[in-house]
């Protein structure tokens, strides 16, 4: 895959973290829906919430922070963990709005029986990259996702997921031609078109998806044609390119996989969609897709631009730090501080968003339940992403 280079470091960037008043306008402009107004929890006492490097205060009849609480009225505030790795740049993070995630309560049981597996059949290039796989917990990341869900399909979704992942990371050691032979024999098995895998990774999809399809051919065929789509977007000429953030969210609204995931969440909750509910739901679903999306960039730039930098083959910056940096001329530190206020606008916009679709009459049941689930995947995501080890430098 072709190379791009990364957006260099700013010089002096040890200046507050608080982007001055003028910066804040520029992104006003660029995401119009952001507003100055204090979240409620800074102007008046605030919700009880999980403080950064203080025990959490476990929810009634659980054993730990993580387990499924009842409604998100009753959650706690999400505050980041104490993360050391981030250094300097963990202290530019504003508070949270969103409830406190939840946990799938079978977790610790996925993540040993796939942890296993991954081990015995993925590829690991070496020792090294198997401690990699384990510390980043992909398992994680989907039991926050999808806290509620018949147990066999978050399972089988923890194991998509991870298998998405690894696909990722497999596919940036790759030339763009090697990336598409790949991609195309992996949607042809997700296609039934490849009765005879030839490889561990294509064994490991054959045998997923053979299995997901025979539990639920109807969402099962949803989930497969949107990680069709995941598939291409990551061999796509264009990945890479997009000079403005709304192009580049729209790219990464397939590229990230944010569509597949709300394919995933309707089959893991077992919930039929309808193309009315679908339509209504569209607005919800981009706000969150935009907001782990944004903040996972975030987290992950200096990473994406090391390897960058090193000359991995397949390492191509795709990161909207880099296109804000450019666009708005603040380096990248400023322009870190600036997305971290569109995060937080997000947030703001999606409960006023959700609010007013949970008043629509023309909301089905299933998508009325489908709504209260969605902030599950947002403040699980940025959990999971402060305490991963995936995006250390």
């Amino acid at each position: 895959m072709s190379l791009a280079p990364p957006t260099p470091p700013d010089s002096g960037s040890s200046g507050p973290c608080t982007p001055p008043k003028a910066d804040i306008e520029q992104l006003m402009d660029a995401i119009p829906f952001l507003s100055l107004t204090p979240y409620p929890h800074q102007t008046q006492n605030p919700t009880p919430s999980i403080h950064a490097g203080a025990p959490p205060t476990p929810p009634s009849g659980g054993d730990s922070e993580f387990d499924l609480a009842p409604s998100a009225q009753q959650r706690p505030t999400l505050n980041r963990a104490t993360t050391p790795w981030l250094g300097s740049q963990g202290s530019c993070v504003p508070p949270s709005n969103l409830p406190s995630p939840r946990k799938h309560p079978k977790y610790s049981e996925f993540k040993a029986d796939l942890e296993s597996y991954f081990l015995a059949k993925w590829p690991f290039s070496s020792p090294k990259a198997q401690k990699k796989f384990l510390e980043a917990d992909f398992n994680l990341w989907t039991c926050y996702a999808f806290p509620f869900g018949d147990d066999v399909r978050v399972k089988l979704a923890c194991e998509l997921l991870t298998l998405d992942f690894l696909v990722d990371d497999h596919i940036d050691t790759l030339s763009l031609p090697e990336a598409t032979i790949l991609i195309n024999r992996l949607e042809a098995i997700m296609l039934g078109d490849l009765p005879e895998p030839t490889s561990p990774i294509e064994s490991m999809h054959h045998t997923l998806w053979k299995e997901l399809l025979s539990l639920d051919p109807v969402l099962g065929a949803a989930v497969v044609t949107s990680h069709t789509s995941l598939l291409r977007a990551q061999v796509s000429s264009t990945r890479g390119t997009h000079t403005t953030l709304s192009s580049y969210l729209d790219f990464r609204e397939v590229d990230g996989g944010m569509k597949a995931t709300c394919a995933l969440h309707y089959f893991v909750s077992n919930t039929p969609m309808s193309s009315c509910d679908l339509e209504i739901l569209a607005p919800l679903e981009r706000l969150a897709s935009n907001h782990i999306c944004v903040l996972n960039d975030i987290v992950s730039y200096d990473k994406e631009a090391r390897a960058a930098e090193a000359g991995h083959t397949g390492a191509v910056i795709v990161n909207c730090v880099g296109i804000a940096a450019r666009e708005m001329g603040l380096g990248v530190s400023g322009s870190k501080n600036m997305l971290w206020t569109a995060v937080r606008g997000y947030e703001r916009v999606f409960h006023e968003k959700r609010e007013a679709l949970l008043k629509d009459r023309n909301l089905g049941d299933g998508a009325r339940k489908v709504v209260l689930e969605i902030e599950d995947r947002m403040s699980g995501n940025e959990r999971w992403t402060f305490g991963t080890r995936r995006y250390v430098v």
